[in-house]
């Protein structure tokens, strides 16, 4: 099998993400719900209890599929000359702002706990395009 090529990484892959599970974001609801009057009018974070660089998460997500991660440096520019535009566009909405949020002021006032890390939730939707057949890379 021949190696793949590298994954170009815009700006480095210092950016933040902040995945969330669906699961925890239920949770939430289900507590700001039961805990209306403490939160009305409140803005709260619901998020993950913890955010990763996209560098990061693309050294844990070719784990997943048996690999390496090999990785390019490549600016927006190069990104977007390498990419679908609507991908491209899609990937600086994801990425420009660094994602970290802090979901001090939901535990506070929701008793909220995340069960889930980022990587779990991306896992988990991957696992499903796997069994159902979207998705037919080999998956660990």
């Amino acid at each position: 099998m021949a190696a793949p090529p590298p994954l170009p990484i815009p700006d480095g892959g210092t950016q933040m993400l902040h995945h969330v599970h669906a699961d925890d974001v239920a949770q939430a609801f289900e507590r700001a719900v039961d805990r209306r009057p403490r939160v009305v009018g409140a803005d709260l974070n619901i998020v993950s209890g913890s955010a990763m660089s996209a560098r990061g998460f693309a050294t844990i997500a070719a784990g997943w599929f048996g690999r390496s991660a090999v990785l390019e440096d490549v600016s927006w520019q190069q990104f977007r000359d390498a990419t679908s535009a609507e991908d491209a566009e899609l990937s600086w909405r994801h990425l420009h702002r660094s994602h970290y949020a802090s979901i001090d002021k939901a535990r506070r006032l929701l008793g909220y706990a995340p069960r889930f890390e980022p990587e779990d939730a991306v896992h988990q939707a991957l696992r499903w395009l796997h069994d159902h057949h979207r998705l037919s890379l080999p998956l660990t």
